[in-house]
């Protein structure tokens, strides 16, 4: 059996094995992970995206600060690449990475995934607890599951990875390698 998982990026970042961003890189892995496994992976993304899987693009406007009616109008473009993704394809599980995810409207048939991949104060507590019962939310570490709201203490947590396999092909050198996180 093969299960057709669609993930859904934040928008203002592209999505491939080589992004800057965790979430992104996290999401390209999943999508590698599901395609060497047989499944299907769809991915919601914006321009410059290079996943594995199939690719749902979508533009974002240029600029460093988007004034409050781009970030309208790149919502309206993931909505779009959503339902396009929903519309040719019949859809398991929808995983959402993005600190936007509340603001989409999804099928509630569809179980949806959310990884919560920015610490937990950055989410509006009200979006965490507004969901319908096939949301399941995801910490990115024990800490951070940890400083969730009581209610969603329950939830689980799966640590974030690396492909060692990338650092395999080093030799010798003079630098340091330092893995964390700087955000």
């Amino acid at each position: 059996m093969h299960l057709t998982v669609l993930s859904v990026a934040f928008p203002f970042a592209p999505v491939s094995s080589a992004a800057v961003g965790g979430a992104e890189q996290i999401l390209s892995t999943l999508d590698c992970a599901l395609r060497r496994a047989g499944h299907v992976s769809l991915v919601v993304a914006c321009e410059g995206s290079r996943p594995a899987g199939s690719l749902f693009q979508f533009p974002v406007p240029s600029g460093e600060v988007l004034a409050e009616s781009d970030q309208i109008w790149c919502r309206n473009q993931v909505q779009r690449a959503i339902d396009r993704a929903l519309n040719s394809h019949h859809v398991d599980l929808i995983h959402m990475h993005g600190l936007d995810f509340y603001e989409y409207t999804l099928p509630a048939e569809i179980p949806v995934l959310v990884t919560l991949h920015l610490p937990i104060a950055w989410y509006p507590a009200d979006k965490l607890k507004r969901f319908h019962k096939s949301v399941y939310f995801c910490c990115v570490s024990e800490s951070q599951r940890l400083s969730c709201p009581p209610e969603l203490r329950n939830i689980f947590a799966v640590e974030n990875g690396t492909h060692l396999l990338h650092f395999e092909e080093c030799s010798k050198s003079d630098f340091a390698l330092v893995l964390g996180r700087i955000c």
